[in-house]
């Protein structure tokens, strides 16, 4: 949080819930923590990845927000949570299938991550009844207007073979069983907007006209995307996975930590981002671009020193984006800067990427850092 102080990132973007886990306390369903929020052998959800041989997991709970939401506030910084829903909810689901199980869908689907079972019913009450009390606790526990709300990646194929999905469409007089994703989406904006809360969510979630103009949609598959959506008179965050994900690598050397499904983001070609260098200086679509965000995943980061070298000093370099115009900015003079600016990091213990390493991958950044 210091270091987002520094940098004026004034918005941290809290991504709580996923299908791999559910990680904030909920006191009403203390399933969700104490089943979603661990992986394992003889666990209910299975072990994935870096926790294939040992139990692995944690939440936060309710204070431990707090006092993260109070250390952040005393450096202006709002925290906004994400309760990713109706996709990516298979740790939800799993904790509580006697409210979020539909016995009689035989739909089948194949989620972007390969799961069947992660996606909430809109024909199940027991799915009202978990998002109402969820998002009663979030909006109470946060501060901030907003709460996002995800709504991305939902797989074609869900909810075809559904018995109440099927009445559901038909009492509103619903034609696919996709429009249903919208039907959900609406219950829970009107939710947020009783508890005095903006919906935020991500553009893939089908929001453009199936929610109304006040959600904010947040952009990462393009630019374009997010372009489309502000002329459609929507607010929009932009955060295009190809220059803004800091869990992509940073070069194509084996050994380097990090993935490649949006882009390889080098130093450079972070800090040349230029946002919405396509439009006219005095396109009236600027005025619904509300800022940019960076995104660091951290599923595949294992330990906080590879946090570090996957965030600095390429945050550094889109920080200076979102507070520059397109033309007062330069990459040289960036470096120069980013030179001395090192001895901060070095004095935080933050163990970066080097800009200028001798060896490769993290063990040779760290040594470059050790040694100044």
């Amino acid at each position: 949080m210091n270091l987002f102080a520094h940098y004026k990132i004034n918005t941290f973007h809290w991504h709580l819930t996923d299908d791999e886990a559910w990680r904030l306390e909920i006191h009403a369903f203390p399933e969700l923590t104490d089943v979603g929020a661990w992986r394992g052998a003889k666990r209910v959800l299975e072990p994935q990845l870096h926790s294939i041989q040992r139990d692995y997991g944690g939440y936060y709970t309710q204070q431990e927000v707090a006092e993260i939401i109070e250390y952040a506030a005393a450096r202006n910084i709002q925290v906004i949570p994400e309760i990713d829903v109706p996709g990516h909810s298979r740790a939800a689901i799993k904790s509580l299938p006697h409210l979020l199980v539909d016995k009689d869908d035989s739909s089948s689907y194949r989620s972007a991550q390969n799961y069947c079972d992660n996606v909430l019913s809109p024909g199940l009450p027991g799915t009202y009844q978990f998002l109402d009390t969820v998002f009663e606790e979030v909006a109470a526990l946060f501060p901030s207007p907003f709460i996002h709300i995800g709504a991305d990646q939902v797989p074609v194929g869900v909810w075809s073979d559904s018995p109440s999905c099927h009445a559901l469409m038909a009492e509103h007089g619903y034609h696919n069983p996709k429009d249903l994703q919208g039907h959900l989406l609406r219950h829970v904006e009107d939710k947020l907007k009783s508890l005095g809360k903006r919906m935020l969510g991500w553009e893939e979630g089908n929001l453009v006209n199936k929610v109304s103009k006040d959600t904010i949609v947040y952009s990462w598959l393009s630019e374009e995307a997010a372009i489309n959506s502000a002329k459609l008179g929507y607010d929009v965050i932009l955060q295009p996975g190809q220059s803004t994900y800091l869990d992509m690598a940073q070069d194509n050397n084996v050994n380097e930590p990090g993935v490649h499904s949006a882009n390889t983001i080098t130093l450079e070609k972070a800090y040349h981002y230029e946002p919405l260098a396509q439009l006219h200086p005095d396109d009236p679509v600027k005025k619904r671009i509300l800022g940019m965000q960076a995104a660091v995943w951290t599923e595949r980061i294992t330990s906080p020193e590879t946090l570090d070298y996957m965030m600095f000093p390429r945050l550094t370099a889109l920080a200076e984006t979102a507070w520059s115009t397109n033309n007062h900015k330069d990459y040289r003079a960036f470096l120069s800067r980013l030179k001395r600016h090192l001895s901060l990091l070095d004095r935080q213990r933050v163990k970066y990427k080097h800009p200028w390493p001798t060896g490769q991958g993290i063990q040779g950044a760290q040594y470059q850092t050790q040694r100044q």
